[in-house]
């Protein structure tokens, strides 16, 4: 739920740095295809760079074995004398997400209003065209493969996919600059962009930078389809005067491309504009620094520890339920979920009942932190952890993954393994787990709570070169 709240907040701020970049940049140029492509290209790109994952390694070295510390993953657990109560970013996911389903609705509404519409209206063909005076050779082939649908309300005439919906009035008034005009739109494919921007705009509802860009993305529309009728030879005057009169028409539809935007000035002078220098098209290398600063900036962080930049194992996701069972997902193939209660955590040791809190958050305003914060953690555990010899001897190799709370005080409770590999590696695991100092402890609501750490241990054996080992206090120098 937070992952995905803040996931849209970093699109959202990707999404502003694109559009003051194109605004600035390119806005004011003629070059319509390329603008368009830069759009939609900064539509995807804030899409994806938040989902991009940044790798970072710390090297630490242990004597015999190679182990790999890979990222906590973290979820809060209250007391019994604690409320549930929805806290701030809680609250925030459920109005965006009240938001989304209410745009949603939007979007379907609309499009059972256009199919209505459609089904209300009479197709015209070929033969009507010409009756009226419209020779075919205007137009391209794309008027075989598209659907003149002329109705009798008022609208304003718009094109979606390869439907031109048209008033009875337009269609005998001005049907050859009208049809023109939403062939073009219809032959550039507008209506996928549309949907495309409606799409993200479902769930970028309250960002101004995505209304933005679709307004941008509208007006390259208009340009492109007013280009590609004047160049069939209509009269430029005669058009700029329809689209004057036009500017008073009603717009009912969301996903269609419409004859008439608020951008009628902008559409003239765009007319009349000289052509843009080719080699204008080079400032849109400006993407490339601003790429990369959303890169460092938004990019979700993945921290893992590693000796000999050894390949890490696919990470796991714990999450504890109410019935005390740890699930895995995000896992290679064949690896399965470990159920906490029966995990051989101690041979002879008997797992508490107690261990995992029933009732949990999967947020806390302040997480705990080890003494000196992550680094004081690989310091940690490069000291004091060791690769067991009989593992060793046998080869043995594999992730452990050790769950505990860190209490109000900061200190260690209830370690348990919920991922087991050996007897020899699960033990280490939980040695050094308990052996931790104290926390700080983890902050909600202005009070110390218990929260849920769980740590993922990667056991990986490394060839033995002329028998040296590794220096954990030389490696820990060396981060």
């Amino acid at each position: 739920m937070a992952t995905l709240f803040i996931y849209s907040i970093k699109v959202s701020l990707c999404m502003v740095t694109f559009y003051f970049a194109y605004k600035m940049l390119l806005s004011r140029d003629t070059f319509h295809r390329f603008n368009r492509i830069a759009i939609l290209t900064s539509l995807l790109l804030s899409m994806l760079l938040p989902l991009i994952k940044i790798n970072t390694e710390t090297q630490i070295g242990i004597a015999k074995g190679l182990i790999v510390i890979e990222q906590a993953v973290v979820t809060g657990a209250v007391g019994d004398d604690e409320s549930m109560g929805l806290s701030p970013v809680q609250w925030g996911f459920m109005v965006y997400l009240l938001g989304v389903v209410l745009f949603l609705a939007r979007e379907v509404v609309s499009l059972v209003r256009l199919g209505k519409l459609m089904r209300r209206g009479r197709m015209v063909g070929s033969s009507a065209l010409q009756h009226d005076g419209m020779p075919l050779n205007d137009f391209d082939k794309v008027i075989d493969k598209s659907r003149i649908i002329v109705v009798d309300d008022d609208i304003s005439p718009f094109s979606w996919f390869r439907n031109i919906v048209m008033g009875s009035k337009d269609f005998h008034d001005n049907p050859r600059e009208i049809i023109n005009h939403e062939l073009a739109h219809v032959r550039l494919g507008h209506s996928w962009d549309v949907a495309f921007c409606n799409f993200i705009l479902v769930f970028q509802w309250f960002n101004p930078a995505a209304w933005l860009l679709k307004q941008e993305l509208q007006n390259i529309h208009e340009y492109e389809a007013d280009e590609a009728v004047i160049k069939r030879g209509i009269d430029a005057k005669q058009y700029q005067m329809l689209l004057i009169k036009k500017s008073v028409g009603e717009h009912l539809f969301s996903m269609a491309n419409n004859l008439n935007h608020n951008s009628l000035k902008k559409r003239i002078t765009m007319m009349k504009k000289t052509r843009t220098n080719p080699w204008q098209r080079a400032k849109a290398l400006a993407v490339l620094p601003i790429a990369t600063v959303a890169i460092v900036a938004f990019a979700s962080p993945k921290v893992e520890q590693a000796m000999n930049r050894a390949e890490v194992e696919s990470e796991g996701m714990i999450r504890m339920g109410k019935d005390k069972v740890a699930t895995i997902t995000s896992l290679q193939s064949g690896e399965q979920a470990v159920d906490a209660r029966q995990a051989d955590i101690m041979p002879g040791a008997e797992q508490r009942k107690d261990s995992v809190p029933e009732k949990a958050y999967e947020v806390v305003e302040t997480m705990p932190t080890f003494p000196g914060g992550i680094e004081g953690m690989i310091d940690f555990l490069s000291k004091n952890i060791k690769y067991p010899d009989i593992a060793e001897k046998n080869n043995i190799e594999g992730r452990v993954i050790v769950a505990f709370v860190v209490n109000k005080t900061g200190e260690v409770e209830d370690p348990v393994v919920v991922r087991c590999v050996s007897p020899e590696l699960d033990r280490e695991a939980l040695r050094v787990v308990r052996a931790m100092p104290k926390w700080t402890p983890g902050m909600h609501k202005g009070k110390p709570v218990n929260v849920k750490y769980t740590i993922p241990i990667s056991f990986k054996l490394t060839e033995d070169k002329g028998g040296e080992e590794a220096n954990p206090e030389a490696a820990s120098k060396a981060m």
